[in-house]
């Protein structure tokens, strides 16, 4: 009988253990950004090791970013659809009141096409890669934000951090073998290299000439 109960209060113990273990967020800003012309993200979910969904479907974008509060575990699997251009409705409108003349003609420059990714990521590789981005710099601290890029059917997802030295109150200082693995490369719209980053995922998803059924 003694065993018995020690058994159960053993596995109870462990039960504890478990359902005490919280989700860490990694990131509590979210943002999402083409890399080119004007895309309209339709659907983009990034799914973490916790089984949380963050939604990174900001519209339509151009350049970067669009952003929520969104927190973020590491991720582990990635699926969106976007397309070229501006969308319809409300954001045709609003894209013909942005539109610049050295972007070209509003109406003939983009060859309309969607696009559709379904994806997994490497959570281990991410979880060092996050790691390695945490431990970068010797003193600054900064929010780190998850970004989800896209470019025609490129797509990737980053994790950041800005650190600009003109500021006093920001020590830019690096590590001393801050990044072995050569992993941590200035974002690519990084005008002036202080928005330092780590790909997470980077993918060419599915391309059609006429929006994808279901």
């Amino acid at each position: 009988m003694m065993v018995k109960r020690l058994t159960i209060i053993g596995l109870l113990v462990l039960l504890a253990g478990c359902l005490s273990e919280k989700p860490v967020s990694v990131s509590k800003i979210s943002q999402s950004g083409s890399l080119g012309a004007p895309q309209f993200i339709r659907d983009m979910w990034i799914t973490d090791i916790y089984g949380g969904v963050g939604n990174f479907a900001y519209g339509g974008v151009q350049g970067c970013c669009a952003s929520a509060s969104v927190g973020m575990g590491v991720p582990t699997a990635i699926e969106g659809s976007w397309e070229s251009g501006w969308g319809g409705g409300y954001w045709a409108e609003e894209w013909k009141r942005r539109w610049k003349p050295e972007w070209g003609n509003y109406e003939d420059v983009y060859d309309k096409k969607w696009y559709r990714i379904d994806g997994e990521i490497d959570s281990e590789l991410a979880k060092q890669k996050i790691d390695t981005m945490n431990r970068y710099y010797k003193n600054h601290k900064a929010n780190p934000v998850m970004q989800v890029l896209v470019d025609g059917p490129k797509v990737m997802l980053l994790y950041r951090y800005i650190c600009n030295s003109e500021r006093p109150q920001n020590d830019c200082t690096v590590r001393d073998n801050a990044d072995p693995n050569g992993w941590v490369k200035p974002a690519p719209y990084s005008k002036y290299g202080n928005i330092m980053s780590v790909v997470l995922y980077e993918g060419i998803g599915e391309t059609s000439d006429k929006p994808f059924e279901g």
